[in-house]
């Protein structure tokens, strides 16, 4: 058997952007005189998009309003067909494309769930199996016998969702709605999906939300008008991606579109002259030597070797430490820490000194950023003149005799007994 689920070669999809609004409907019944293009105008939504995903992997795609993602789900799912191009599924699919797909508002959620399951071509016998999973996953309580025009946007959420990862299926195609349920059931929602693909099951996902894809996914593409503009790990995708947006920022900023403050065009400048480039992150040990094994507890240093073409003085330097699972581990801002870095024209180095490394066994992956200044209140004035994401990863080694779970940080802690006569 083929270790790809999903195979998509030289996909493409166009669709016809109509004038004005009679056209459409004289194109419809043939009454078109003349050249099409004095009616419409080709847009092509994808095009030439080719890619695979193996079985048992979690796949983010990330990407602007109108970038082609959702087309990309739905020529994945078989909702929409290509114009050219081909797309190969091996294997039963689910999707999730838009909330309460298939749902009648006047009906219950009880009678919802089976029309959804005749909507995925699923007989009676097998949405009886299915029922009590899917209940038991909505937690809707009592509501599942309500109407589900009384639902709010959560609850068709939670059932929606419900419905599709339920289902067997060896891949699932999710597009943007886990960031409508609330904390806890976005929670419950992660932890299946990662049961699922430890189990082999494929999911495709699109979302805006980029911590959703650092905590879930093992790839991400990033879809930039209609082609795959980046392909990789997510931190280095999505900060590639963040990237662009402060990239098309300062274009609008250097054309007058967008107002600022002194520090913001401060960041623009220097990010628009390259004036300060990252050039590698590493490492090392106590000794200077490079490292990507520690045992907890040992000291470890972060290295940053930069080049700036300019003098710049009190500039703040972050390192954030990702878990495997792209959470974040730690922040460490230098001003907080009450430094402030002068950089000088040339090639420099910034140290990061850990004294004891008190992360629990795991991977973890590293981003940089300097920043001209930083105000932490005020999220918005939060420039960079650079940014560094590239794969540094260090592995926190496991203490052969301790077979229990540590957890993320070994925090320093001190034990008092108290006897209570």
């Amino acid at each position: 058997m083929s270790n790809v689920a999903i195979s998509v070669r030289a996909l493409s999809k166009a669709y016809r952007l109509y004038r004005r609004s009679p056209y459409r409907l004289l194109d419809f019944l043939g009454l078109r005189i003349g050249d099409a293009n004095r009616y419409s105008k080709e847009f092509w939504a994808l095009e030439d998009v080719t890619f695979d995903i193996t079985r048992g992997s979690t796949v983010g795609i990330i990407g602007r309003n109108g970038a082609g993602k959702s087309t990309l789900l739905k020529l994945l799912s078989g909702v929409s067909a290509p114009t050219r191009g081909e797309v190969e599924l091996n294997g039963p699919v689910s999707c999730l494309l838009e909330l309460g797909t298939g749902f009648h508002p006047d009906l219950t959620g009880h009678e919802n769930i089976y029309v959804s399951g005749l909507y995925l071509g699923l007989d009676r016998a097998t949405m009886d199996a299915l029922y009590d999973d899917i209940v038991d996953f909505a937690e809707l309580g009592e509501f599942i016998h309500q109407p589900v025009r009384t639902y709010s946007t959560g609850m068709y959420m939670r059932l929606a969702f419900s419905v599709a990862i339920c289902v067997p299926a060896d891949i699932r195609i999710i597009d943007e709605v886990l960031g409508v349920g609330d904390a806890y059931f976005f929670g419950k929602c992660l932890r299946r999906i990662r049961e699922l693909s430890q189990q082999g099951c494929t999911t495709v996902l699109v979302s805006h939300d980029n911590g959703a894809v650092l905590r879930l996914c093992s790839r991400c593409l990033w879809i930039e008008q209609g082609r795959v503009k980046a392909d990789g790990p997510p931190l280095e995708v999505i900060t590639a991606y963040l990237h662009s947006i402060y990239e098309k920022h300062d274009r609008n900023m250097a054309r007058g579109r967008h107002a600022c403050s002194e520090a913001q065009k401060v960041s623009h400048s220097l990010r628009s002259n390259e004036s300060i480039r990252v050039d590698e992150v590493t490492c090392l040990s106590e000794s200077g030597k490079p490292m990507n094994e520690f045992p907890m507890g040992a000291p470890m240093i972060i290295r940053i070797m930069y080049q700036s073409e300019v003098d710049l003085s009190e500039a703040v330097v972050s390192v954030v430490v990702y878990r495997e699972d792209g959470v974040t581990v730690l922040n460490a801002l230098s001003s907080t820490d009450g430094v402030f870095v002068d950089l000088c024209r040339g090639n420099g180095a910034i140290d990061l000194m850990f004294d004891q490394l008190l992360l629990g066994p795991g991977d973890y992956s590293v981003a940089v950023g300097i920043y001209p200044s930083l105000d932490l209140s005020d999220s918005s004035a939060v420039q960079h003149a650079v940014i560094w994401s590239r794969t540094a990863v260090f592995c926190v080694l496991r203490d052969v005799s301790i077979a229990m779970d540590l957890g993320v940080v070994r925090h320093p802690v001190r034990w008092k007994v108290c006897a209570f006569k």
